[in-house]
């Protein structure tokens, strides 16, 4: 009997437990997706809300944790600053942000932005509308998911590429992937780099 119950758990109990959970998550799929719009609609509505919001957007391969935070800590002394936490860099965490935390009195937003597939940038700054943009760096971090190094350096450009009207790019000269992006005319330059030579 024991035998006959091996057997049955092994063709047919434990292959339909896997059914039963592919399933349940293409049930899931639909109703987290709605979930998640709703959050995203209201976050934008709390944006719209702050028409005023100045938003710092933060993007690169290394260094843009490090970077928001030293912002932060300059910013905060004259200004009321939100940042996203940790690395609370996507859509959802930007969007969970927001809603936690943003309130009529900020006057600065800090988003640090990741991504992991092209375009993922440009989604975000269609979210927040960043004015100002820093891309620290720009190498081969999620390769995996690009595919290619020229698709990183093309969704790390999109941060620049999709500022506001008459925005401020950030651009980091010691770094010949963020040096040679190319720029609307629209959009201020403010170049730097380590031992303060700018061309």
């Amino acid at each position: 009997l024991s035998n006959f119950i091996l057997v049955a758990y092994s063709l047919f109990i434990y292959p339909l437990s896997f059914l039963v959970l592919y399933a349940a998550n293409g049930l899931n799929k639909p109703i987290e997706h709605a979930i998640n719009q709703y959050y995203y609609n209201d976050a934008l509505n709390m944006l719209g809300k702050n028409p005023n919001l100045i938003v710092i957007g933060v993007t690169g391969s290394y260094g843009k944790t490090s970077t928001k935070n030293v912002l932060y800590t300059m910013l905060s002394k004259d200004f009321n600053v939100l940042m996203t936490p940790e690395s609370f860099n996507t859509k959802m965490g930007l969007t969970r942000t927001i809603r936690e935390h943003l309130k009529p009195t900020h006057q600065i937003l800090i988003a640090e932005m990741g991504a992991k597939e092209v375009g993922d940038i440009k989604e975000l700054c269609d979210f927040v509308k960043p004015t100002y943009g820093v891309i620290t760096s720009i190498g081969p971090a999620h390769l995996d998911t690009f595919k290619t190094f020229e698709n990183i350096v093309s969704t790390k450009g999109e941060l620049f590429k999709y500022l506001r009207e008459n925005g401020t790019a950030f651009v980091n000269v010691d770094d010949v992937n963020i040096r040679n992006l190319t720029l609307r005319k629209d959009v201020n330059v403010i170049k730097y780099s380590v031992d303060g030579t700018s061309d």
